[in-house]
């Protein structure tokens, strides 16, 4: 019993040792590729980025697996009557993992094209009427 339960914890401790492994070694290749185009500090951080998005969606599935089934009251987003908050709320509270890949491909859209960015902030902001004097 104590023997396979050593070789159970033996066996446990070899795969998060080649996890570490596959995942430093994933990260200094990821660092190579990106070292020609961006340079030495650009893909450094790049690389904590990937990691930080990595960690975030895997932190968002296990906390919503950890959860567990719930019980939902009928919300106004659900007949489609709610505001635009409402309803992103109620999605980020249902799908975190869609939530953080939107928001994520939501930043690099505004990234490499600002204008389009101030073109719909301009659009979304609340309309305000003057006062001609």
């Amino acid at each position: 019993m104590i023997a396979k339960l050593v070789s159970f914890v033996i066996a446990l401790a070899a795969m998060a040792a080649a996890a570490c492994v596959l995942v430093v070694s994933a990260a200094f290749a990821f660092y190579a590729l990106l070292r020609t185009y961006i340079g030495p500090s650009g893909s450094a951080a790049c690389v904590t980025l990937a990691a930080a998005i990595v960690l975030g969606v895997l932190a968002l599935f296990l906390f919503s697996k950890a959860k567990g089934p719930h019980l939902k009251a009928k919300s106004k987003a659900a007949d489609g009557s709610g505001s635009l908050v409402e309803r992103l709320t109620d999605l980020v509270s249902d799908r975190p993992v869609v939530a953080a890949s939107a928001a994520v491909a939501a930043g690099l859209l505004a990234w490499r094209n600002p204008t389009l960015v101030s073109t719909v902030l301009r659009v979304l902001e609340p309309r305000t009427e003057r006062k001609r004097g």
